[in-house]
């Protein structure tokens, strides 16, 4: 017979609730995507301003810039702030756009990217815009002709951004993990109209209704207003979501644990001016893997910890949301646990983190 310790009911109180947590929402299958095929619009807009801002940014701009100028839309124009940048962006931008007469730069003295995106916004020809950031690439040529089938020309559109897999690399496990996480969560809710968050890496907006909202709201964090804009939108039926693999983009993960803390404690900072029902639900969403990563320490007194913290993340990687995760093999999958402990370990220190950085400071 098993001798159960307070631990172990502790343990197995966690996964049980946290499966009940997850039942209760609605999953990431087949038929929710097809549920999202009663958003298309009935027509495609007549034109599209896809915002890219730019701040000492040369490697990137030769890595992915290539990949935006050659999207396939017949009438797209790319606008380029550069945000004051002090390395050669500028004239990597010139060099590899030259030729291309639907793509506009501007270069402003540098104000944060916050600001860079407001004037991008501004000088939009298109009240259909686009966002997304230099250090990341679409899933398919095709992703502005996905986006725009679903976008309804109000509101905005929330789509998914993936990080980059690599293999053999811890902190691209974390980054896995964390985008699994919170990308099934805030995906889910807006296929409910319930969306809270999402991220400006994959995201339209329709111009109108982002004016309307900026002249009535306004905070004076560096960063957060495309949650802010999404709640306002899904607060008033505005708000749409598109899960077509094909409308995915691509991100460049961090390449350091110190900079994927900074970037995790700008999303806490984010994260505080949130309604109150939406932290707690982004808190009881971290809790189970907050406590299995710190139980883990006290496996020598309790053989069911790991156990079931190896069960809980099998749950996670292969249940709700799995088609999130590609590709999916064994070696991913022993990064997927390793990032999932990390992160429980590293999630509180990003929190204290926000008390002390400057809630201005905007890094890039």
């Amino acid at each position: 017979m098993l001798n159960f310790t307070v631990i172990d009911y502790i343990v197995w109180g966690i996964f049980i609730l946290e499966r009940i947590y997850y039942i209760q929402r609605p999953w990431l299958k087949q038929r929710s995507i097809e549920r999202t095929h009663s958003t298309e619009a009935e027509a495609k807009p007549e034109g599209i301003s896809l915002v890219l801002c730019i701040y000492n940014e040369v490697q990137h701009l030769q890595k992915y810039l290539e990949s935006w100028i050659s999207i396939d839309y017949p009438n797209l124009e790319l606008i380029i702030i550069n945000d004051g940048s002090e390395d050669n962006s500028l004239d990597i931008i010139h060099q590899l756009t030259q030729g291309c007469s639907n793509i506009r730069v501007h270069t402003i003295n540098h104000q944060g990217k916050k600001k860079a995106l407001e004037i991008g916004i501004q000088k939009a020809a298109f009240p259909c815009i686009a966002l997304t950031d230099i250090d990341c690439y679409p899933n398919s040529n095709q992703w502005l002709h996905i986006m725009a089938k679903y976008f309804k020309r109000r509101g905005c559109l929330i789509g998914f951004a993936p990080y980059h897999y690599e293999k053999h690399s811890l902190l691209n496990g974390l980054m896995q993990f964390d985008t699994k996480l919170l990308g099934e969560d805030y995906l889910k809710t807006a296929s409910q109209g319930k969306a809270y968050m999402g991220t400006g890496r994959n995201m339209m907006l329709w111009k109108p209704d982002y004016i309307d909202w900026k002249a009535k709201y306004s905070n004076k964090l560096a960063t957060g207003d495309d949650d802010l804009f999404i709640q306002y939108c899904a607060k008033n039926n505005r708000c749409d979501v598109v899960l077509d693999s094909r409308s995915w983009v691509y991100s460049s993960p961090p390449t350091s644990i110190r900079q994927y803390i900074q970037r995790k404690s700008r999303h806490q900072q984010s994260g505080r001016i949130y309604p109150l029902r939406f932290q707690v639900r982004l808190f009881l969403l971290n809790l189970p893997t907050l406590m299995y990563s710190w139980a883990l320490f006290l496996s020598f007194l309790s053989w069911s910890i790991p156990m079931i913290f190896m069960l809980s993340t099998l749950i996670h990687y292969l249940g709700s949301g799995g088609n999130l995760i590609r590709p999916r093999n064994t070696n991913k999958f022993l990064n997927f646990v390793l990032g999932r402990w990390c992160y429980g370990i590293i999630f509180p220190y990003s929190i204290l983190r926000t008390f002390w950085t400057d809630k201005r400071k905007w890094l890039g």
